[in-house]
């Protein structure tokens, strides 16, 4: 199989292989690859903060680019959003030694770029795709360089604030005879600015006097002298600072347009007794007030003891006898910040510390955080500041809460995964619905070969309803498509089990498990096919005398098992109401019909949740089941594929239901009811859904293939059939299919292809093969096995596509 790419990254670090996924609530639909020559990546951005983020950075591996779009170029890439509106990009080549053959000898590090998340909107969608035009260069918005011409100043800025800090030839004494400025300082400088442009070489080219006045661009107003500035940092011991002197090398990793990062070194110097040395790496994005700062200690003795790190903010941040200071502390949300009113308007200044914060601390110059620093680790700060002249943040109150909700960006980093999309699959615009459908099971076909068939000494097939849906679906797309190949496979498959006595090998009724009714659907077409099978007869009567003994609730409900006393599930009305309906109305058995509506109506009335607008997976008559509610004796969790199978069992029913049945109507009223649920918890980002239907921000949901694609076959025949409003579920069939395919489909060798993401199996009481109690948590639902392949969701799709094609092919 051609590898599907699964990442889960924050801040650009890979963390694990399966998701963590948030729900999103303001984005579009993903757009199809229209212009890609071949392939593409999606990748999906979760936040789980209300607050808005502006200028998130997004960071993929260059590697995630290569293995979805093979010989990908730099200059020959588009970034889209959700609505297909191209983005500025920027790819960085953080380690240039070293060897990649595939990139001509250099190793690219990250695709960067940016988005600005709405306050509440929980994840954005994006496409990287390959065009043969090369973009327009993008703005150049993050600037970072040695000034040589100045002292050996190194500088760096965004669209927000510019900074600076003092190199060797600053701190060299003058020569005899020659007037020059002497300062040792490792503080960080701060140039203010009220433009988005780069500044940095217009204001050096200006001259020493000129930056210090405001000529329409800002000026240069704050006075660092040897404090630590905006963020510099220091030794503390023995209740003293200890800093270095200037940075001694320099060394540029990126530039822009979206992020620089370099690295500036320090010392030797003592500090506490050791003679340490400090390498920082700055990280430094577009539209942020605050840079990401490294800090790694490194000490001469070679000993692993811990230092006590100091990041400082200068107590006169103005530079202005005239200032009046005011600081913000927080030791539990990790930060330290400084509002100063000067003769230039109000500036902000702040460090946070998003981990491993200590105690403040002051000394003649500076207010400090405090945190241990073991030599080789780094340390991770942000440093930032505000000009109230800029326009953004103009006062104390508003410098606050951006430095509040900057603490908290720093730790609810973005999760995000992306994910490769095939040729084949990355739009879906080149095949229908139907198309698809058929390559999904001549793909699944030839995996199995005859492993589906019964009968013999040898077989180790079973009387089994996951296989049996997927061999409903091929005979269904045998009627769809006119192949026989389909068709005879699905029942086959079937029908295989079934003796020339009519007896069903594997089968025994007295288990009373109500799965057993599915492979009985099949039997019933063949039935359609040959009327003339009457050991197919006999199984499928076998099948509904079954039921005639079945245990039941006080008020007629059927249980799911006889091992699971007392209990309905959403399951089984899937597996058994569907069949009575059609053996009822085919064999004059009218009775049938009526139970089957009776079920339908019993699990809505007893499973339905007003408060998520879904039917939960179980119910409990006697209450008493550890994982049922003592009040109404609902499983605690909705499952996705649950909901798929009841909302299938609904639309299955009203097939056969005479249209002057009494209980049609409330059928049909049950079903508008599930789908506006279903709506509801439709994801906005990638059009499906997830596992456990309504906790999508939880660590650990994920998006699941069997149940999306059961709920866009429901959904697609309550449309085709007229039960549910075509305006309104129309486009979200549309966005489902579609997404189906985006999504799951994976392609491989051979022209074969899968259906990725489906969970393996899940129930209520006792346990799961793990050993962990199937208590119907959000934990369990989760950590059930996902597969590929799994015929419960091969034959929904392949169900899925049947539908939609009817509902798009008008």
């Amino acid at each position: 199989m051609i590898p599907r790419l699964l990442f889960l990254l924050a801040s650009g670090t890979l963390l694990a292989a399966e998701p963590s996924p948030t729900p999103a609530t303001a984005t579009a639909p993903v757009n199809p690859l229209a212009t890609s020559a071949g392939g593409g990546l999606r990748i999906t951005a979760w936040n789980d903060l209300p607050i808005a983020r502006p200028s998130e950075t997004i960071s993929v591996p260059w590697s995630a680019v290569r293995e979805a779009i093979p010989g990908a170029l730099v200059q020959h890439l588009v970034v889209r959003d959700a609505a297909g509106k191209p983005l500025s990009y920027q790819v960085t080549n953080t380690n240039p030694l070293s060897k990649d053959p595939g990139n001509l000898g250099i190793a690219y590090g990250e695709l960067l770029f940016q988005h600005d998340f709405a306050p509440g909107e929980a994840s954005a969608t994006f496409t990287v795709e390959r065009v043969e035009a090369v973009p327009t260069p993008f703005p150049i918005r993050v600037f970072a360089r040695y000034v040589p011409e100045r002292l050996d100043d190194f500088a760096w800025e965004n669209d927000c604030m510019a900074h600076r800090v003092y190199g060797a030839a600053l701190a060299a004494p003058a020569p005899p005879g020659v007037k020059k400025e002497v300062l040792v300082g490792s503080g960080i400088d701060l140039w203010c600015k009220k433009v988005d442009y780069p500044i940095i070489d217009r204001w050096y080219n200006k001259g020493h006097d000129h930056y210090h006045h405001d000529e329409g661009e800002g000026l240069d107003m704050y006075s660092v002298g040897t404090s630590r500035g905006c963020g510099g940092t220091g030794i503390w011991s023995g209740g003293k600072l200890q800093v270095s002197g200037n940075y001694s090398t320099w060394k540029v990793l990126a530039n822009g347009p979206i992020r620089a990062v370099f690295e500036l070194t320090y010392g030797p110097w003592k500090a506490g007794g050791r003679t340490v040395r400090e390498t920082k790496r700055f990280t430094v994005d577009a539209g942020h007030q605050f840079d990401r700062i490294e800090s790694t200690l490194t000490a001469e003795d070679g000993k692993p003891e811990p230092l006590v790190l100091a990041v400082g903010l200068c107590r006169k941040s103005s530079g202005k006898e005239e200032s009046t200071v005011g600081f913000t502390r927080s030791g539990k949300e990790g930060f330290l910040a400084e509002w100063a009113e000067g003769l230039h308007g109000g500036l902000g200044t702040a460090v946070i510390l998003p981990r491993g914060f200590q105690e403040f601390a002051e000394d003649d110059l500076n207010t400090l955080m405090l945190t241990r620093a073991v030599p080789g680790e780094p340390v991770s700060y942000l440093a930032g500041a505000a000009w109230s002249e800029a326009g953004l943040i103009t006062n104390r109150k508003a410098w606050d809460a951006h430095v509040k909700d900057e603490a908290l960006r720093a730790v609810h980093p973005l999760k995000i995964r992306a994910e490769v999309l095939h040729p084949a699959t990355a739009g879906i615009r080149g095949r229908t619905p139907l198309e698809w459908a058929v390559l999904l099971a001549r793909s699944e076909m030839r995996r199995l070969g005859t492993s589906l068939e019964g009968g013999g000494s040898e077989s180790k097939a079973r009387w089994d309803y996951a296989a049996s849906v997927f061999a409903d679906a091929l005979v269904r797309l045998g009627r769809a498509t006119g192949d026989a190949s389909f068709t005879d496979y699905g029942i086959l498959a079937v029908a295989s089990h079934v003796t020339p006595e009519g007896t069903i090998r594997g089968y025994d009724p007295a288990e009373h498990n109500i799965d057993n009714l599915q492979p009985g659907k099949v039997l019933l077409e063949g039935l359609e096919l040959d009327p003339s099978r009457k050991d197919w007869l006999a199984a499928a009567r076998s099948l509904r005398d079954q039921m005639k003994t079945h245990p039941r609730t006080a008020d007629g409900g059927f249980w799911h098992k006889a091992k699971y006393r007392d209990q309905m599930w959403l399951d089984g009305l899937y597996m058994g109401s569907p069949f009575l309906a059609r053996f009822g109305a085919e064999h004059g058995e009218k009775d049938l019909l009526d139970e089957a509506c009776r079920q339908i109506i019993l699990m809505d009335a007893h499973g339905y949740d007003p408060a998520s607008s879904l039917h939960r997976h179980g119910w409990d008559e006697k209450h008493s089941e550890p994982w049922a509610d003592k009040a109404t004796g609902r499983s605690p969790s909705p499952w996705t594929r649950s909901v798929g199978w009841y909302a299938m069992a609904i639309v299955d029913t009203l097939d056969v239901l005479p249209g002057d049945h009494p209980q049609r109507a409330r059928i049909i009223a049950i079903l508008n009811r599930l789908a506006e649920g279903a709506l509801r918890w439709q994801d906005p980002s990638s059009g499906v859904w997830w596992q456990v239907t309504d906790q999508p921000r939880r660590e650990g949901n994920y998006l699941e293939a069997s149940g999306s694609s059961m709920l866009v076959y429901a959904l697609a025949k309550g449309v085709n059939r007229g039960y549910l409003p075509r305006d309104v579920y129309r486009p979200a069939v549309q966005r489902g299919f579609d997404s189906l395919v985006n999504e799951f489909i994976v392609a491989g060798p051979g022209g074969n292809f899968s259906l990725v993401k489906v969970c393996q199996v899940a129930g209520l009481g006792f346990q799961s093969k793990s050993g962990r109690p199937r208590d119907g948590s959000f934990g369990y639902y989760v950590s059930e096995p996902v597969v590929e392949n799994d015929p419960k969701g091969t034959g929904s799709f392949i169900m899925a596509g049947i539908e939609c094609q009817k509902l798009f092919g008008e």
